[in-house]
């Protein structure tokens, strides 16, 4: 064991020095921190906190190097995708050690709780916390002290012990206010998710949603929404960081096609682009067989077959409505649609070879920023410049004015003919293995795909791929064609009942009838006063329950019209597409049971959320209880439709 805590060594290059980073006089809570050399002392005499002034990755590995002068225990608080949590060691004046507020229950009396003595004074201990988005590792001197695995909704902090700790940071912390010195503090990124990783703190707010926490979707758990907090303005890029390299630039302005100058073959084939559109979001489609629509498989992700709607613009105002999903691949980003219109197909070039440098035209509905404006048919030409590879798939590199809204449209040459589908937004999977593919050609542009997506650069899939979805569709019979389309239905249902559910969840968290929150106020006083023995207080379901603010934010963002058209379509129907998949003969039963096992879950939570529980104890309980049913029953479903998906492939 080290006898002193600054015998800490260099951290690597793959990890931060956080002791480096940490301002005393701005980082600290309670007493005022000095740095003596490259430690950093406490005093002690009050409560304290030093907090960690960045936001970590989602999976990190945080090692402290920590020498308490005292008895006092010495605990950290830890952010486990999104949640924050309280690790105590050494606490309970009885060395307890454990994560505090485990589904609402203190760190000596859940499953993480462990007796053995951590500290010794004027030792030093070091503490190695590895965390993902499910999992809480913790080690002290090398020994295993907690190996926690499970939602991370069901961890939360106390406020009313540590209200002026900022979400979603880390901090080390002692609630008895003994002296200390930290002698090392290192974070490790193990997986960067939708945080920043560690790096030149000017860049910590690059890539951060501007959407505050606590609007963000969310997945239902006790812990509720985590709290406002104020958000980082976006560095602007430096000149040289604004245009793709060289290797992938632009031979200069793509012009748009007028009319006039597009090719008689390319002009009819136009007429066959559609605009598809529901209640949650638009794109393009085009005809590629009698009453045949492709497009890409996002453009009608998390929309209900009867949503979406085709216009041509040569048919006027006249709408022709989807009827069935024929062909669904979210891998390869593609859909076939079968839509009864009068429209002629375009032609498919059967066997098209890469050629560095053809010329083709892109037709396609794009949005104009951030707008609700369209383009109805914008045409627009393109050059191909290479072919990007990712494993079993190809995309091909488009030089071209390409904007969200045209996924899913035709790139045809100039005799009318289809080579390629623009796949403007790749799935996620997609996305992550175009990037590793373009890694291997220019490491500059792979990290700026996001950004040159919309500034030039597009991608499309090849017309090969194309031409496999029809050949198995023209080889499909009826049951086949069901089981596709109950599908695609159930993959929309499962995320339009998940957001109910997790609102549900918030409202049942946002009503909380005043008596029973002066009730958890009287609660929470009588147990820091020790006025509660301790078989009482184990019986206590505890939960943090929304601040006032917090609640009155949350209603504002659930009045706003964006809001109450995503929730109205996540409602719509859910009842009789529920009872469609239990009647269903090609759809799996057990799958459907699940359905109907969430769908009372979700009603029950909306009948509580409109009549809460008026005692504290059950309504905690109800809190808690039911977002772990949910919890459960969703994923349990999404299981199901995972490996009923891989069957489906084979």
């Amino acid at each position: 064991m080290t006898s002193t805590a600054t015998a800490g060594t260099e951290p690597s290059p793959e990890r931060a020095d956080l002791l480096a980073r940490i301002d005393p006089d701005r980082d600290a809570v309670g007493v005022k921190w000095t740095r003596e050399g490259s430690s950093l002392d406490c005093p002690g005499g009050a409560r304290w906190a030093l907090v960690v002034p960045e936001a970590p990755p989602a999976g990190y590995e945080w090692t402290v190097v920590v020498e308490p002068r005292s008895n006092n225990p010495i605990h950290l608080c830890l952010v486990v995708d999104n949640e924050q949590v309280m690790l105590v060691l050494d606490g309970y004046g009885r060395h307890i050690n454990g994560l505090n507020l485990v589904g609402g229950r203190t760190a000596d009396a859940n499953e993480t709780t462990r007796e053995r003595e951590i500290f010794q004074r004027g030792r030093a201990t070091t503490i190695v916390c590895t965390v993902n988005r499910s999992r809480v590792h913790v080690t002290c001197n090398g020994e295993r002290i907690i190996d926690w695995k499970g939602s991370a909704k069901r961890l939360s902090l106390d406020r009313t012990a540590w209200q002026d700790l900022p979400a979603d940071r880390l901090a080390v912390t002692c609630y008895e206010g003994g002296p200390a010195r930290i002698g090392r503090m290192e974070i490790k990124e193990i997986d960067p998710g939708t945080s920043i990783p560690y790096s030149d703190p000017r860049t910590m707010a690059d890539g951060r949603s501007k959407i505050p926490p606590w609007a963000r979707p969310w997945t239902p758990g006790p812990g509720g929404p985590p709290q406002p907090q104020p958000s980082e303005p976006k560095p602007a890029l430096p000149e040289e960081e604004k245009q793709p390299p060289s290797s992938f630039a632009s031979t200069g302005p793509i012009p748009t096609i007028s009319l006039e100058e597009l090719p008689d073959a390319v002009r009819r084939s136009k007429e066959s682009v559609c605009i598809i559109e529901h209640p949650l979001g638009s794109g393009t489609g085009f005809v590629v067989g009698p009453n045949l629509v492709a497009t890409n498989a996002h453009v009608v992700d998390g929309a209900y077959v009867d949503e979406l709607e085709c216009h041509f613009s040569a048919a006027g105002t006249q709408k022709y409505r989807a009827s069935r999903v024929l062909f669904e691949d979210p891998v390869r980003d593609l859909c076939l649609l079968e839509v009864k219109s009068d429209q002629a197909p375009i032609p498919i070039v059967e066997s098209h070879v890469f050629s560095r440098g053809e010329k083709v035209v892109i037709v396609g509905n794009p949005s104009l920023g951030e707008t609700d404006i369209v383009l109805r048919d914008a045409v627009t030409a393109g050059t191909i410049r290479a072919v990007v590879h990712t494993g079993n798939c190809d995309f091909y590199q488009i030089d071209g004015v390409v904007n969200p809204g045209s996924s899913g449209g035709p790139a045809m040459n100039y005799e009318g003919a289809v080579v390629a589908v623009i796949a403007m937004k790749a799935t996620e999977q997609g996305e992550s293995e175009i990037r590793q593919a373009l890694r291997g050609l220019d490491d500059s542009f792979a990290g700026r795909f996001g950004a040159v997506a919309q500034k030039g650069i597009a991608f499309g899939i090849p017309v090969t791929d194309l031409s496999h979805a029809l050949a198995q569709v023209g080889q499909q019979s009826e049951s086949d064609v069901n089981r596709v389309s109950d599908r695609h239905l159930a993959n929309v249902l499962v995320d339009r009942m998940s957001f109910v559910a997790g609102i549900s969840l918030i409202r049942l968290q946002m009503n909380v009838p005043a008596g029973v929150r002066q009730q958890a106020e009287d609660i929470e006083r009588r147990i820091r006063m020790g006025q509660v023995p301790r078989s009482t207080l184990n019986r206590i379901v505890r939960i943090p329950l929304l601040p006032q603010e917090v609640v009155r934010a949350l209603n504002a963002a659930f009045e706003e019209d964006d809001f109450r058209k995503i929730m109205r379509a996540s409602e719509s129907n859910m009842e009789a597409n529920v009872k469609h998949l239990s009647e269903s003969q090609e759809f799996d039963r057990s799958i459907a049971s699940s359905f109907e096992a969430l769908l009372r879950a979700v009603q029950q939570t909306k009948r509580s959320a409109e009549k809460p529980p008026t005692v504290y104890n059950a309504y905690a309980k109800a809190v808690n209880e039911q977002a772990e049913d949910m919890k459960d029953l969703i994923r349990r479903l999404k299981d199901q439709l995972s490996a009923g998906k891989a069957a489906y492939e084979d």
